[in-house]
């Protein structure tokens, strides 16, 4: 079995280099960590993980706790996780709060209790979840996709208002004046920071604001089917809608099936986190695109950083663009 000094004399590099590669170091050039990897590929190096561990105090675990496994926006993160995570010579432990707070606390803890190095999380509520169990451990966590009102950690979220603002936009320039909005549940910041972009875009177009066209769900595609029907039953209906997820928006592209409307032409509408069958589906849809590899893989990277002695900086908050892909829905 090859070890570091076999994997050094291999990329030609110093036995500390190695060292600084396999524990995650951002110290070390693109160049020689290519390098390195390289090496370790070819040789088949295993590292001893309970040596290591011992030596270094660390367990070189990540720990991620998303809302569900079932929406491919936060299975792409996790991929990203993952991918950094393993480079740096980290395992991975998924988790899902499946948006109850019970739940996320009790998987909080037992990441404490078996001393996760480092946490990635999309926080359950945007003001009641709660981190405290992590940091009073010194335990680094970092914010994907969504908010924590009050806390002083590492984020990386999407410009999720001026996603909807782009695409209530792209709806009125088309046209719409009678334009829904189906939500995501109130207690999650990006279903509010999307509520403001559609409301935004309203007011500053001229357009009116119906309340009884703006709904709530909880982010899955049953409640997508839900308030389709509800909206599509109005005396009034609208003639374009915004959807605030793309789970929502395959629950809802069903019922206009269901119902037999014609899109874009009785019914238009957008929905948000682009997928594959949105472009396979007739007509295609119109989507509002997040960067969810990019999410996860900006959040590892900031969560090395933490976890390599950067403690005393202060919070880094970087937001990403979400981009309008235009189909035929609308």
């Amino acid at each position: 079995m090859p070890g570091i000094k076999e994997i050094a004399d291999d990329a030609q590099v110093s036995i500390a280099t190695v060292s600084r590669v396999l524990n995650g170091s951002q110290s070390v050039s693109e160049e020689l960590r290519a390098r390195v990897m390289a090496s370790v590929q070819k040789l088949g190096y295993q590292p001893n993980m309970v040596a290591r561990s011992l030596r270094t105090r660390r367990s070189f675990v990540i720990g991620v706790v998303i809302p569900t496994i079932s929406n491919p926006f936060f299975t792409d993160i996790v991929r990203a996780v993952e991918d950094v995570a393993h480079q740096a010579g980290y395992v991975v432990t998924i988790h899902s709060s499946d948006q109850d707070l019970a739940k996320e606390r009790r998987y909080l803890q037992v990441l404490r209790r078996r001393m996760a190095d480092g946490v990635i999380i999309a926080v359950a509520d945007r003001e009641a979840s709660d981190m405290s169990p992590l940091t009073a451990d010194g335990i680094p966590v970092v914010l994907v996709d969504r908010c924590l009102e009050g806390a002083s950690l590492d984020s990386v979220t999407v410009d999720t208002k001026r996603g909807a603002y782009v695409a209530a936009e792209h709806l009125i320039e088309r046209g719409y004046r009678r334009i829904a909005f189906l939500g995501g549940p109130r207690h999650v910041s990006t279903a509010n920071d999307k509520l403001e972009g559609y409301r935004q875009a309203l007011k500053e177009h001229g357009v009116p604001i119906h309340d009884e066209l703006i709904l709530f769900g909880d982010y899955t595609e049953a409640s997508g089917r839900e308030l389709g029907r509800r909206v599509l039953n109005m005396p009034h209906r609208p003639d374009a809608v915004l959807v605030a997820n793309n789970v929502m928006t395959l629950g809802f592209f069903t019922v206009v099936r269901e119902y037999g409307l014609r899109v874009p032409h009785e019914i238009a509408f957008i929905g948000f986190d682009d997928r594959q069958w949105a472009s396979l589906v007739t007509p295609p849809v119109t989507m509002i695109d997040q960067p969810t590899y990019d999410l996860g893989r900006v959040a590892t990277e900031m969560l090395l950083e933490r976890m390599e002695g950067e403690q005393g900086r202060e919070p880094r908050h970087q937001v990403l663009p979400a981009r309008l892909v235009v189909r035929g829905s609308c």
